[in-house]
């Protein structure tokens, strides 16, 4: 890898529910769902921060490619990787016409947590840079 492309490497903090990071790391979760995402589209790593009772970075993962279209698209594709029913895939979105589906590529669960105050000063709601 070149310094240019080592540059270029951009990361985000997404912060997910446990029992989502616990199925992502498991392999059972493919996809990771968004409403709204970063507008720099050279991000490529997520940094998982789990969210209460964690409170921690526990691992990351690459990201294969991201996928935005109308709602309803986006769940014949991902309704049986994203560990949702169509109820709650629904309601997440709540009545918006467009989402995002981040395919999820080797994630990475960390043997120690990181402190989120090591990298930031305080929890992202949604997303962060880092």
């Amino acid at each position: 890898m070149t310094l240019k492309e080592l540059e270029s490497k951009k990361e985000v903090i997404l912060s997910i529910r446990p029992e989502y990071v616990k199925k992502i790391f498991s392999g059972e979760k493919k996809f990771e769902l968004r409403r709204r995402i970063w507008r720099d589209s050279s991000v490529n790593m997520i940094y998982v921060y789990c969210s209460y009772p964690v409170q921690k970075i526990v691992g990351c993962f690459n990201i294969a490619y991201i996928c935005e279209a109308p709602i309803l698209d986006i769940w014949k594709m991902v309704k049986n990787e994203c560990c949702l029913n169509k109820k709650d895939f629904l309601s997440y979105f709540d009545f918006q016409e467009f989402g995002y589906a981040i395919k999820i590529k080797k994630p990475v669960e960390f043997s120690e947590p990181i402190d989120l105050k090591s990298i930031s000063k305080k929890a992202p709601q949604n997303f962060c840079y880092v």
